[in-house]
């Protein structure tokens, strides 16, 4: 990997941007479709994985079983995320909206639905 400097030189000594390594980890293939597929509907109204996941298969070939993985990646996600919640560091109850979405959206992922389905009462 070129160094800012070497960067910079191969621009003609012009900034074009920047590179955030904070995030980055070594995940399976279905690490990012499964959080995109739990977190979709829930910033916007409309859902967005199906646009997203044809976009994806558009650029990287995935396998028949592509929704099964994907579904399954999403899981361990949401239960994580789901933890840290009711931790005590956040101490969310588990009456709070936010917990309750996200257990209906596991609960849908875990009977196969798309997260975002509405549940019956």
């Amino acid at each position: 990997m070129p160094s800012y400097d070497e960067e910079r030189d191969a621009r003609n000594g012009r900034y074009s941007g920047v590179i955030d390594f904070g995030e980055m980890r070594g995940a399976d293939l279905y690490f990012d479709l499964g959080h995109f597929l739990l977190q979709d509907g829930e910033a916007r109204p409309a859902e967005l994985f199906e646009s997203f996941l044809a976009g994806y298969t558009e650029v990287t070939a995935l396998p028949g079983d592509h929704w099964e993985a994907i579904r399954i990646s999403a899981i361990p996600l949401g239960l994580r995320q789901l933890s840290l919640w009711l931790g005590p560091e956040r101490g969310n109850s588990p009456d709070s909206p936010l917990v309750r979405l996200r257990v209906a959206e596991l609960a849908n992922l875990l009977e196969g639905k798309p997260a975002a389905q509405q549940r019956d009462a």
